[in-house]
Parts: C-alpha cells; structure tokens; sequence
C-alpha cells in the first residue's frame, strides 16, 4: 500500500479512515480541507509571513461569506466573467442587499484579478498556476476590507 509522504502529511490536515465498514485493515488518508484558499492558507503558501497569510485568507474567506449571503453561489459563472453580480428585482433582505452591494464593490476592486480569486474563494477551485494572481487579488480585497 503507498502511504503518503511526511511532507505531504504537514502540509494538508487528515485523517486516517477505513475505506469500508467491513473492513478495518484497508485505510486511506482523506484531506480534510476541501478548499483551495483553506490549503494555501494551511501551507502558508499565500505569504512567507504568517499574519500576512492569515490576512489574506480572512479576505478571501470573507469574500465567500458574502457571496453566500447574497444569495449569488447558483449564479452563472459568466456574468462574473462579464463583471456582473446583479440580480431580478425580488425581495430581498437588508443583509443580502448590503452583502450583494459589498460583492459588487469587491469585485470592481479586484478588476482582472477577480475571475481567479472568485474560482478560488468562492468555488473552491486552486489557483494552481495563477497564484501569483490570486495573491495580489487578495492583498487588493484585504486592502479594499480595511484588514490590518
């Protein structure tokens, strides 16, 4: 059986499970942290300097929160493309509107950066060979969030 490396065991958070009910001899190793900005942040690959990695994990996280709150997470993945984050004229609650309005400015913010740190933030995917993008994207939206 291959066993994961102990380099690949410090960086992402795991656990040990059996891979069936029955049996307790066959176990597999399962990566606990689903997102991409979640492993970067475990990694400390977003900045060498931990409180900046921090910090730009909180805005991207916060991103995502707001995102969920205003309701945008089954939203077309072109109308972010296209830049846009409005909605149909229904009702909707003060929260949701004011998280809506605070994506809108983000992502004005975060201009070409923003098609790659929503992919990260918001669904999840890793940035892979646009990290360097996906940094800049996130001390721009810590800056834009006022994060010290």
């Amino acid at each position: 059986m291959d066993t994961p490396t102990d380099e690949w065991l410090e960086k992402f958070e795991w656990r040990l499970e059996p891979r069936d009910g029955d049996s307790d001899k066959v176990v597999v190793v399962r990566n606990l942290t689903p997102f991409a900005l979640d492993r970067y942040r475990h990694r400390g690959e977003l900045d060498d300097d931990a409180l900046l990695n921090e910090r730009m994990f909180q805005a991207g996280d916060r991103l995502r929160l707001d995102w969920e709150l205003a309701g945008l997470t089954m939203m077309a993945r072109s109308q972010v493309e296209a830049g846009r984050v409005e909605g149909s004229a229904v009702h909707f609650s003060d929260k949701r509107l004011a998280a809506r309005e605070r994506v809108q400015h983000a992502m004005v913010v975060l201009g070409p950066t923003r098609n790659i740190v929503v992919d990260c933030c918001v669904f999840g995917e890793p940035a892979r060979r646009y990290v360097e993008v996906l940094r800049l994207g996130l001390r721009t939206l810590a800056n834009h969030y006022g994060m010290p």
